[in-house]
């Protein structure tokens, strides 16, 4: 087995709580001889702001992203590596805007968007396409680039997390009590402002802007009925 699937394997691990990190990271020196600064300073970090979609401010090899991402999508399926790409993304828009040329990163993320785009996969890589949007084609794609640009600095997810908790708003389902530890954290952000009213000097505001919602209820917001998309309130009461 190579060097970049025993760090994937390791870093499974620790996140399952089936050892240490700093046990899996002395594991990996002693055996394999692979870093343990490299382990615990960037690749379990990485890793674990895959789980969670958010960006990373770290780069590593690109062999071993492709081994995360293979790795997240048979181990979590598709909400998992839609959480991993929404990560990677916003990572890749990180340092393009501090002038590095990512074309490497930009093929492997279009390689497995197009894996989770298949059957109209409504993902939240953008966290605010509509059901049009989720095409693998070069219009939709200009789309969740143009909306992740205001979603570059995690903090707002975070925060709206922590404030609002992560059992969606409308159907009131939670990751964590359906799927267990592999849900712990995991929800949709929808943006109650749409995005086509947001300008580049907008800030949002995490407690009136943004409210968590599970996937299927994300797409449902963002579907149109009569020519308009419901507030959270009208499809609540829409699926009492």
């Amino acid at each position: 087995m190579d060097k970049d699937n025993l760090i994937y394997n390791a870093v499974l691990a620790v996140c399952s709580n089936k050892i240490t990190a700093e046990d899996a990271a002395k594991q990996l020196y002693l055996k394999h001889n692979i870093s343990k600064r490299g382990f615990l300073g960037w690749c379990l970090p990485t890793y674990r702001c895959m789980l969670s979609g958010e960006i990373v401010k770290g780069q590593i090899k690109q062999s071993l992203r492709r081994v995360f991402l293979e790795g997240i999508y048979n181990d979590f399926g598709k909400l998992g590596l839609s959480s991993a790409l929404q990560s990677y993304l916003a990572t890749i828009e990180y340092y393009e805007g501090q002038g590095k040329n990512l074309v490497g990163d930009r093929k492997i993320y279009n390689e497995y968007y197009g894996i989770l785009t298949q059957n109209r996969f409504v993902d939240n890589i953008s966290n605010e396409l509509d059901e049009q949007d989720c095409q693998p084609d070069t219009e939709g794609y200009r789309k969740s680039v143009y909306v992740n640009v205001y979603e570059r600095n995690p903090k707002a997810r975070r925060e709206a997390i922590k404030y609002h908790g992560t059992k969606c708003a409308v159907c009131d389902m939670s990751f964590e009590d359906k799927y267990g530890e592999m849900g712990m954290g995991f929800i949709h952000i929808h943006h109650i402002v749409p995005i086509s009213e947001i300008g580049k000097e907008y800030k949002i505001n995490y407690k009136t802007d943004l409210v968590p919602v599970c996937p299927n209820c994300h797409a449902m917001l963002h579907r149109k009925v009569n020519d308009r998309t419901l507030t959270v309130e009208e499809l609540k009461n829409r699926l009492k």
